[in-house]
């Protein structure tokens, strides 16, 4: 046997979508924004991050929808804000209650049609802490310049530099590049396939 690797070959036809998966990925995408906005409905102080991620599980199942591990990502607090899933997730503690002045970051994943979206959200309950507005408004910026950066021809690579400007500007960091692919390929360099 001789045997060939069409890894980049097979990625390059594997990010080209159809109709149809367009379709799903649009229906998954509805599903994830009906579920941040269950998460935003239900988020004050004395709720238990458990509750937080039944509300949002409910939205996603009720519509028919599944999701892949790690179902989602969600912390509150201010201390521990760590990107992954609770930590009453894989060790024996109760969850944690939301309090004023908490920060929630979630990510959500909708899998549906094989086909799997992602909607990330923060918000605050109570006073925003400045650094954390500074942060949130070199974020929107951000992702503006990503807006009108991505269009067909432009590569991966050519987004995620251009919405570095305004971090850099700001003196903040980043510990992955800013916008999602298929598939980490996409981030080689210039020289992308476009």
């Amino acid at each position: 046997a001789n045997f060939v690797d069409v890894t980049f070959e097979f990625g390059e036809l594997m990010l080209v979508k159809s109709e149809e998966e367009l379709e799903l990925a649009r229906f998954s995408a509805a599903i994830g924004e009906k579920a941040c906005q269950a998460l935003l409905d239900i988020a004050r102080p004395g709720v238990r991050e458990n509750e937080l991620v039944a509300e949002v599980m409910r939205v996603i199942y009720g519509s028919g929808a599944s999701t892949r591990m790690p179902h989602l990502i969600l912390h509150t607090g201010n201390e521990n804000l760590s990107w992954g899933p609770p930590e009453w997730f894989y060790q024996a503690q109760t969850p944690r209650k939301m309090e004023r002045g908490d920060i929630l970051l979630s990510e959500i994943f909708v899998l549906y049609g094989g086909v799997e979206t992602q909607q990330q959200m923060c918000l605050t309950i109570g006073p925003v802490n400045p650094v954390i507005r500074e942060c949130a408004d070199v974020a929107r910026a951000s992702y503006e310049i990503g807006l009108n950066t991505i269009k067909p021809g432009v590569t991966f690579y050519e987004v995620a530099e251009a919405m570095e400007k305004p971090l850099i500007e700001a003196g903040c960091w980043h510990s992955t590049p800013l916008i999602h692919s298929l598939s980490p390929m996409t981030y080689v360099g210039p020289t992308n396939v476009r």
